[in-house]
């Protein structure tokens, strides 16, 4: 059964990372629809190796730290979210119960971003 939970505040933050700058490759034009295409230039300096984060806040709040929830590795915060057959995730159950929760994305996870080539090897994904 899904409890409905009202929220006083929710957003997002990073957290770590730094700046790099690239100076190699030259501009191309990716097609975006069949008519149109974005000219796509892979030099300038992109925030990198940061975490991201999204934080919910209850109403009402319960008066305890907040719960920080971290995924595996090649997994994002979606994990908390819901289960594969359709039921609650932890998210939703621990804001039900009043905690504020905040959901991290690991550097090179979910939303955290990524950056081909920064790093030896290849991306794990799933």
């Amino acid at each position: 059964m899904r409890r409905p939970v009202t929220l006083r505040d929710f957003g997002s933050y990073t957290a770590g990372g730094r700046l790099h700058r690239v100076t190699e490759g030259q501009p191309r034009d990716l097609p975006v629809t069949r008519d149109v295409t974005l000219t796509f230039d892979p030099r300038g300096t992109f925030a990198v190796e940061q975490a991201y984060v999204q934080y919910f806040i209850p109403d009402p709040r319960r008066d305890a730290p907040p719960v920080v929830l971290l995924h595996g590795g090649g997994m994002s915060g979606t994990v908390w979210e819901g289960t594969p057959d359709g039921r609650q995730g932890w998210l939703q159950l621990l804001l039900a119960e009043g905690y504020e929760v905040h959901v991290i994305d690991n550097a090179e996870r979910g939303r955290a971003g990524f950056m081909p080539g920064l790093w030896p090897g290849e991306p794990v994904l799933r």
